[in-house]
């Protein structure tokens, strides 16, 4: 039961836009870019430039096997083939780690312990996903986006999924050589 919750907590937190129009409202991989490099606490604040992490993050974004959320991901997936590929990804970065943590990680753990021999471990809470302080900015953005492409005005939680789904689709091509 706790796993089912968890499953259906990270599928809500990464499920893709919700109306078929609004796929072409917005270049993702551009506004990916965009929240990645944009302000002092950006992505790349972390990350680096390069993908390749800094003193503050030891994270290598170019080796994808290597993240936290896609070794736990892929250890739920060996249990529920419905986990969708990318869903704890999307959900770490929309959510942030504290937020991220307060939310599902107790049930996680729990999943996890009972399943696995290693125990798990929360996501560093230094991780501020969308949730830094340009985030205003890169809401009004996709706003703006929707708006000029015509799409329904999106709901806060379309739009933190399309900033989400962005950063993810922008950090897979540009580091993860899914070009």
């Amino acid at each position: 039961m706790k796993l089912c919750v968890l499953v259906t907590v990270m599928l809500v937190a990464g499920t893709a836009l919700a109306d078929a129009d609004a796929d072409n409202a917005i270049d993702m991989y551009e506004l990916g870019k965009r929240i990645y490099s944009v302000g002092s606490d950006s992505c790349m604040s972390c990350h680096g430039a390069d993908g390749a992490g800094t003193d503050r993050s030891d994270v290598d974004l170019r080796s994808p096997g290597s993240w936290k959320s896609v070794i736990y991901e892929d250890a739920l997936r060996s249990k529920d083939a419905s986990v969708e590929s990318g869903s704890v990804t999307r959900a770490i970065i929309a959510l942030g780690a504290r937020d991220w943590n307060e939310e599902n990680f107790t049930i996680f753990r729990d999943h996890w312990n009972s399943e696995i021999a290693q125990p798990a471990k929360p996501f560093d809470e230094e991780m501020v996903g969308i949730n830094g302080g340009s985030r205003k900015s890169h809401e009004n953005f996709v706003r703006r986006g929707f708006r000029k492409a015509g799409v329904a005005r999106p709901s806060s939680k379309q739009i933190e999924d399309t900033m989400a789904e962005a950063v993810l689709t922008y950090v897979t091509e540009e580091f993860a050589g899914a070009k």
